[in-house]
């Protein structure tokens, strides 16, 4: 298999005044897969997105008004293309310093009239603890493109795929010790419909193959951190999926990250480990990068990755039966306009 990705955004803002402002953004992602083999089979995606946004701001909160429109071409489908559009209202109020109130409703057509909307309210008893109730209905467009980076050869249905999900979720924080140590602790309740879910390889056709189905998960993670230092930082995070997973996710993931970047430098470094269930092996990801940044514009970054895994006695899998890249030297140049 063969893939080629090319993605272009821009965006254009215009500021009326202090508190009324108005932008807009393009973007447009094609991706492309080539199966090559005695006979050839030639698969490509393209997404398109326009959005156009009115802003009003204030001391306490604003006002946004948005609209879109977007659409898609694929070349094997039976459906080759879609289009759709909508317009949400969206905004977010303090009435006092301790008490916030953000939301927003819209309507969106696709294959039929969907009304997504987002409530998060958000309370701070004390300046360093904070209580958030979150509630959202949201509606996507499944993109192939993603899913040939992530997985990898998957199958295609007939017609493009939306999945929607409506989640709730209550959330607590924490800081202390002089705000150098952070704790958070979310849950979750998705439930989510047209999600997708992948199938055993099938040697014949050479693909993953997707099905859409109703998934209901419970979701719990905990994240910290430890400022040890202005320049040294350490987080730790534990993710767990109770219940339905789509894709490539896992029950249980564990995070953990050392960055150490000192102040009025141009260089920094970190070490990070990643460790999940259903891999092939008991060994974390462990990798460590170093980034030097010898001008504004330009950053030079140099990674070791997957530390681990000459010595793991079994091969990790991205997805089985495909074996993850292991231990990688990876040298980049990053030079911005």
């Amino acid at each position: 298999n063969l893939y080629r990705f090319v993605d272009g955004k821009g965006t254009l803002t215009h500021r009326f005044t202090d508190t009324l402002r108005l932008s807009t953004e393009m973007g447009i992602e094609y991706a492309n897969r080539l199966l090559t083999g005695t006979v050839p089979k030639d698969r490509s995606e393209t997404l398109a997105k326009t959005l156009l946004r009115l802003v009003y701001e204030k001391e306490k909160g604003f006002l946004a008004l948005e609209s879109s429109v977007f659409g898609g071409t694929y070349s094997e489908l039976s459906d080759r293309a879609f289009w759709g559009g909508g317009a949400n209202l969206e905004g977010e109020w303090t009435p006092v310093s301790r008490v916030s109130l953000a939301g927003g409703i819209g309507c969106l057509w696709l294959d039929q009239l969907e009304v997504p909307f987002h409530v998060d309210l958000r309370v701070k008893p004390q300046e360093e603890l904070l209580f958030a109730f979150q509630g959202t209905y949201t509606v996507d467009t499944a993109s192939y493109g993603n899913l040939w980076k992530e997985v990898g050869p998957v199958s295609q249905s007939d017609s493009p795929v939306h999945p929607k999900a409506f989640i709730l979720g209550l959330r607590g924080e924490m800081k202390g010790i002089e705000n150098r140590t952070f704790l958070a602790i979310q849950g979750e309740w998705q439930k989510r419909y047209n999600a997708l879910k992948i199938l055993p390889y099938d040697t014949g056709n050479e693909y993953f193959p997707l099905v859409k189905s109703s998934l209901s998960t419970y979701k719990v993670q905990v994240e910290g951190s430890y400022r040890v230092s202005p320049g040294i930082l350490g987080s730790l995070k534990w993710t767990w999926l109770s219940g339905d997973r789509a894709l490539l996710e896992k029950e249980h993931t564990w995070e953990g990250t050392i960055r150490v970047a000192p102040e009025k430098q141009p260089f920094w470094g970190s070490l990070s480990g990643l460790w999940v269930t259903n891999t092939g092996t008991s060994l974390p990801i462990l990798n460590i990068g170093g980034y030097y940044r010898p001008r504004e514009n330009v950053e030079i970054s140099l990674s070791f990755e997957d530390l681990l895994s000459p010595y793991s006695e079994d091969r990790r899998t991205s997805i089985d039966p495909f074996i993850a890249p292991g231990f990688r030297i990876l040298l980049k140049t990053t030079v911005m306009f």
